[in-house]
């Protein structure tokens, strides 16, 4: 199994408490994409985890300075992004009328409890439930 990720680079580039030299830590534990991904869920920083993420082919040294001199020292919270919950009908109405995610959407706010009912009606395959 492989050791848990520490979040110490990360918190480094944010906090600016401590300066990590990442050729001392060793190249395999700094994980640029992680670190890139991480810092791409604020608007201070998408571009400079664009930047580093194009520059992909730089060594890791340099892609952790350009992030640690690039970016403004501030506490930012990493979270993940929260997904949007489906409605219980949303497969259902997908299905019946062969519709994009998006006009699914659309539908679903349209019908009625009704008209839901008998499309679920409709859709029922038997069984056992």
């Amino acid at each position: 199994m492989a050791d848990k990720y520490s979040w110490s680079y990360e918190n480094s580039i944010n906090k600016k408490d401590r300066y990590i030299d990442v050729n001392a830590a060793g190249e395999e534990k700094y994980n640029a994409f992680r670190t890139n991904r991480s810092l791409s869920n604020f608007p201070d920083t998408v571009m400079a985890a664009n930047d580093v993420n194009c520059a992909y082919w730089l060594d890791v040294k340099l892609q952790y300075d350009l992030l640690y001199y690039g970016i403004r020292k501030k506490n930012r919270k990493f979270t993940s992004k929260a997904k949007p919950e489906k409605d219980a009908n949303f497969d259902l109405i997908q299905q019946y009328y062969k519709y994009s995610r998006k006009k699914t959407y659309e539908a679903l706010a349209v019908l009625t409890p009704e008209q839901l009912e008998v499309i679920k009606r409709k859709m029922d395959k038997g069984g056992i439930r």
